[in-house]
């Protein structure tokens, strides 16, 4: 069953996927979880990873120089080919900040402050239009700012909070699913036809279970409740 669905290539070329430098899921040795289960997927075609700063991926993904795009949510991209499983899970987007300088109850209490958040990631549309961004390239340099109160508050994902981070927190974003995206054109229905159809085939085999490891809890295949 899997041989017969992963024998059905949808292109003959070389598949250009775009992905963003995450420790292991998406990584330069091609070693992370999403690059091992995309190169199972799709074996038999030769898989090129881009890496670099997720806003410049997905800027080359909407030119066209690559059929995938991996790490989207499901309302990131309209009129583009989203499959019907899911990647994974996305832990909630967190505010860290200090709560003797700032009395905060909800995102519009942020409006006019200065937040820091990685560079390329479009956190600015979940809060209000008048905060300030400090673009940086690893979460610890937004809470050395942040300690040394030259900015007012961090956006970080849940999962790379440390327990001891010393700060209060308000959840900006809940947790949700994160897609693959493929190209609005023939060649990306039918890469995401063939991604469902190995998705299947890897979790029924029990494969799927393997690539993601203690993961694939988190991940909640094949399906969550929760609409999007």
């Amino acid at each position: 069953m899997i041989s017969v669905i992963f024998a059905s290539l949808a292109i003959a070329r070389p598949i250009v996927v775009a992905s963003d430098h995450w420790p292991g899921y998406s990584q330069p040795d091609e070693q992370g979880i999403y690059d091992r289960l995309l190169k199972r997927v799709f074996k038999g075609n030769r898989v090129i990873f881009l890496q670099g700063h997720y806003g410049g991926l997905s800027a080359r993904f909407l030119d066209g120089r690559a059929d995938i795009l991996v790490g989207a949510y499901a309302d990131d991209h309209p009129g583009f080919w989203r499959p019907q499983w899911h990647l994974d899970i996305q832990a909630p987007l967190m505010l860290l900040y200090d709560n003797k300088r700032h009395h905060i109850e909800a995102p519009k209490d942020l409006a006019g402050l200065v937040l820091a958040w990685y560079r390329g990631y479009d956190f600015a549309r979940f809060i209000p239009s008048d905060v300030v961004h400090y673009p940086v390239e690893q979460g610890s340099r937004g809470l050395s700012l942040l300690s040394a109160q030259r900015i007012d508050g961090v956006l970080e994902y849940t999962n790379h909070i440390k327990p001891d981070a010393g700060f209060a927190q308000l959840q900006i974003v809940p947790e949700r699913r994160l897609w693959l995206v493929f190209q609005p054109n023939d060649t990306g229905r039918a890469l995401a036809t063939q991604y469902d159809q190995a998705m299947e085939a890897l979790y029924q085999s029990g494969e799927l279970q393997a690539i993601y490891a203690e993961r694939f809890a988190v991940a909640r295949f094949p399906r969550w409740a929760q609409p999007e």
